[in-house]
């Protein structure tokens, strides 16, 4: 019996390139998405801690309210109409005495040289504030 050669195939290593893992899709897409979601959650994060901030401000007048006293905003300087709107935001009542000389001028123009009584007072609320106008 003749002998046969016995040959055997040895398979040579070819450079073969591993694949990205599609598991997980485009690795760009990847960090898009996870950078969206980090901006989302700071974004949350960020307008609760305003909203927290903003309902102390609310708790504050409401212990305010519930005690009856407020301090007198300072609105020297300010003009008639921008002290107006603050007493009035503070729950006071402005009451304006005009000088002589501005009977015939604008609302808009005339500032608060005095008030009575002074910033920082603590008063009943809706107490009368008294604002000399010129």
């Amino acid at each position: 019996m003749a002998q046969e050669d016995e040959t055997r195939v040895i398979p040579q290593e070819d450079e073969t390139r591993v694949a990205p893992s599609r598991r997980w899709g485009n690795p760009d897409r990847v960090q898009l998405g996870l950078a969206f979601v980090l901006g989302v959650c700071l974004t949350l994060a960020v307008g609760g801690l305003i909203f927290y901030f903003a309902d102390l401000e609310v708790r504050d007048d409401s212990k305010r309210a519930a005690s009856g006293r407020v301090s007198v905003p300072n609105v020297l300087g300010q003009s008639t109409y921008d002290a107006e709107i603050e007493l009035r935001t503070a729950r006071l009542k402005p009451r304006n005495d005009f000088s002589a000389r501005s009977q015939n001028v604008s609302f808009f123009d005339t500032t608060v040289k005095l008030q009575s009584p002074p910033p920082g007072t603590r008063v009943k609320l809706g107490s009368t504030v008294q604002l000399q106008v010129e």
